[in-house]
């Protein structure tokens, strides 16, 4: 959680470090990652990378932009 710290103490006004980005974020992040890795027949490394780049999708498409934790 170093990004979040980092950004909730050392840039309070930026727009990433704003709550609803935070909780938001973490919660489209989590959300992605969980149901992308219980999908059978895909291998760990394919898993992995598209729960990342889904979460970072929606979360640009939603304007809930949040560094990963």
């Amino acid at each position: 959680y170093g990004a979040l710290v980092t950004l909730q103490y050392g840039l309070t006004a930026a727009p990433a470090s704003q709550p609803r980005n935070i909780l938001f974020g973490q919660a489209i992040g989590m959300s992605i990652g969980m149901a992308i890795s219980k999908a059978a027949g895909l291998e760990l490394w394919l898993r992995q990378s598209l729960s990342a780049a889904v979460a970072v999708g929606c979360m640009s498409k939603l304007g809930t932009i949040h560094p990963p934790g």
